[in-house]
């Protein structure tokens, strides 16, 4: 028996962002001829939905799986070919994957052109100090913070982006069809319409839904995100779940409304916009810290949080350098 790959659950997860925002009829014959190609995707399906817990996303399941199919003409295979009988409610869309398949190459090379027009290999590096706003062609935009490294891929059925250093926040155009997922230390945050940001913090990848819901896919694990929720991920694949206000507009501008976020996760942010180091004491990094820094000014920016906080602000051989008291 084939056992269930992250793959399938990555796959499943694609096609039920787009069933929860409707399915047309052809797209919900795609999702079947899809199911009856691989006996573990309907395993996937259900393991994912489980964890989604949408309502909505049950009952078009529910539609879609009781669709009624017309039953098309047998196609003899040859003697030598192993016998495989999908499930009757699959059956009739066997015979369709030929024509889906010549179907795909149709759209993929209108892809592939529009592709080549558009941002393909696109990279994106900031120099210390306020970022930048990048507008995709798809519609999405991109708020890099200084000290980052982005390059995009935007393909015909994917929008594939990785965050090599620093930063971003993603307002994702929605697009169903085309996952848009970012990638930074091994982990993949993926949506189809949301507000989200990523960003390293050291060897460690912050994650944080600001508006909608995203799928983080860690070291095999699959996990759901929705606007509030957050997650640390270390590079041992540990996970410490986050919460706070969530506020696109906030999380977009030139402060840092910081609500019990931790000292490192607000640090790396003002790294990124000065051109010194800034750093802290080991046994500072996890605390929580509130208040409205700004990055254009992240040397009085820290001098408010050690002033705040009872913490000595120092200079380094090369930076700054906040420890306690």
């Amino acid at each position: 028996m084939t056992s269930l790959t992250l793959d399938d659950l990555e796959a499943a997860a694609d096609w039920l962002d787009e069933a929860a925002d409707g399915w047309s009829p052809e797209r919900r014959a795609d999702f079947l001829a899809w199911l009856a190609d691989q006996p573990t995707r309907l395993e996937a399906v259900r393991r994912v939905a489980q964890t989604m817990a949408d309502p909505m996303l049950d009952a078009a399941l529910r539609e879609a799986l009781a669709t009624p199919a017309p039953i098309a003409p047998p196609i003899a295979a040859p003697a030598d070919t192993p016998a495989f009988e999908a499930p009757a409610p699959l059956r009739w869309f066997k015979p369709a994957l030929a024509m889906a398949a010549c179907l795909a190459l149709t759209v993929m090379g209108g892809g592939w052109l529009w592709m080549q027009q558009g941002q393909s290999g696109l990279h994106l590096e900031t120099a210390a100090g306020p970022g930048l706003v990048q507008q995709l062609a798809d519609g999405s935009t991109v708020h890099l913070d200084g000290r980052s490294d982005l390059t995009v891929h935007l393909r015909a059925g994917s929008r594939d982006l990785d965050l090599a250093a620093g930063r971003g926040l993603f307002e994702v155009a929605h697009a169903p069809q085309r996952p848009f997922t970012v990638r930074s230390n091994g982990v993949a945050v993926t949506a189809v319409g949301t507000v989200f940001e990523v960003a390293q913090i050291g060897t460690d990848t912050l994650v944080r839904v600001q508006q909608g819901r995203v799928r983080v896919t860690d070291g095999g694990t699959l996990r759901f995100l929705d606007a509030g929720h957050g997650l640390l991920l270390s590079a041992s694949h540990k996970a410490t779940a986050l919460s706070f206000p969530p506020d696109p507009a906030a999380a977009a501008s030139d402060w840092i409304d910081a609500r019990g976020d931790r000292l490192d996760s607000v640090l790396a942010r003002l790294a990124h916009a000065s051109d010194r180091p800034i750093d802290c004491a080991p046994d500072l990094a996890a605390r929580p810290i509130s208040g409205r820094y700004r990055l254009s000014d992240p040397e009085g920016s820290l001098r408010l949080i050690a002033m705040a906080n009872g913490w000595t602000l120092e200079p380094s051989a090369s930076g700054w350098h906040l420890r306690p008291a």
